[in-house]
């Protein structure tokens, strides 16, 4: 833009020459955005795991039967597909699929 400024370009050669370049931009901008939004996720992930961890270490016992803590802490929704299959969702987005 700077050279336009000084030299004599028609509108043609200019977008000619800079089009490229500005949807050379846009797309290392929209991924600069699709990696910030997989940080802040993984973020969240690990906060969560260590939420997970922190309530693990706190109990003093070996877990012989359901803890409602810890399965707050891990699923997010159990799914019922039918009267023979059912899904667990946990928090981090994993998919687990039961048959009963």
């Amino acid at each position: 833009m700077e050279e336009n400024g000084y030299t004599a370009l028609d509108r043609a050669e200019y977008e000619e020459r800079y089009n490229p370049l500005t949807k050379r931009y846009e797309a290392i901008e929209n991924k600069i955005t699709e990696i910030n939004n997989k940080r802040i996720e993984r973020t969240a992930k690990q906060e969560r795991i260590e939420e997970f961890i922190k309530i693990l270490e706190k109990s003093s016992t070996i877990l012989t039967e359901l803890d409602d803590g810890i399965w707050n802490a891990v699923i997010e929704v159990v799914k019922v597909n039918s009267e023979r299959k059912i899904t667990f969702v946990f928090k981090d987005g994993f998919k687990l699929q039961w048959n009963i």
